[in-house]
């Protein structure tokens, strides 16, 4: 019996879906061709969709198969080639993800900053040094207070025979001298005005490397950047030593630090 167009049209619809759909779309067709038999036409129906399911499902498994083994494949490749490298170095892993995570996360964000297209509230400026980036002031706040405190007791004063960090902030000169003019240290010490200035420079500093962390991670990482220059180091366990002097890992820094804060609500 001639199928009539009809379910012609029903069951190349069928294969069309089943092949984006996959097997749960397979077995979805095969129950409604099985239906088909209760119509006039329905053993020619259900011939007609066996046939073209059996020339199909060979191209779709082998796809399949494909698709799956090079899914695999590449996940495997990946994750071994990041294991490698963590083994190498602790420092690797992460610092290679975050930053792909914090693109994931603000796609959206960054997808506003067309040329020509002014967007209210969103900052599309090239730069991402302290003249450009700023961060939430209570935050800010708060990370100073606790460096602070770790550093020197709060002490405008102090002074680090070892290293010659000076002031609040423990400011090593040349650091300090990259963000405010001054010429003898004492005169850095007595001057509250250019350690604030400084604190504002390096901190904002700090916070543009690391934009796609937040809350306890954040803080961790501003302490490690103050610590050793480097956020990403924040899980370093190593002793420290600076001309004689004994001083804690980078990792337990850091968490001294973010223990000081309120960083659990920001």
């Amino acid at each position: 019996m001639a199928l009539s167009e009809s379910t012609k049209h029903l069951i190349r619809n069928a294969a069309r879906d089943i092949a984006v759909g996959g097997r749960d779309a397979r077995k979805q067709y095969r129950q409604q061709y099985k239906r088909l038999q209760q119509g006039d036409d329905g053993e020619s129906a259900v011939g007609y969709g066996a046939e073209i399911l059996d020339k199909k499902a060979t191209v779709w498994s082998v796809w399949e198969f494909i698709a799956e083994t090079a899914k695999i494949s590449f996940f495997w490749i990946v994750f071994s080639t990041l294991l490698a490298a963590n083994a190498v170095s602790s420092n690797i892993f992460w610092p290679m993800i975050e930053p792909f995570i914090w693109i994931l996360m603000n796609a959206p964000r960054l997808a506003d900053c067309i040329p020509g297209v002014d967007v209210p509230n969103v900052s599309c400026g090239g730069s991402s040094s302290a003249s450009s980036f700023k961060f939430d002031g209570n935050i800010i706040a708060d990370l100073g207070n606790a460096i602070s405190d770790q550093e020197s007791g709060h002490s405008y004063n102090a002074l680090n025979p070892h290293s010659g960090a000076m002031g609040r902030w423990q400011f090593m000169p040349g650091t300090a001298r990259a963000y405010v003019s001054f010429g003898s240290t004492q005169e850095f010490l007595n001057s509250r005005e250019l350690q604030h200035q400084a604190f504002e420079g390096y901190i904002n500093d700090g916070l543009a490397e690391v934009p796609y962390l937040e809350g306890c991670e954040l803080a961790r990482a501003i302490a490690s950047y103050w610590y050793s220059g480097d956020p990403n180091l924040r899980n370093n366990t190593r002793p420290q030593y600076y001309n004689g002097g004994s001083y804690p890992s980078i990792k337990d820094y850091s968490d001294s630090v973010a223990s000081k804060t309120s960083c659990e609500r920001w």
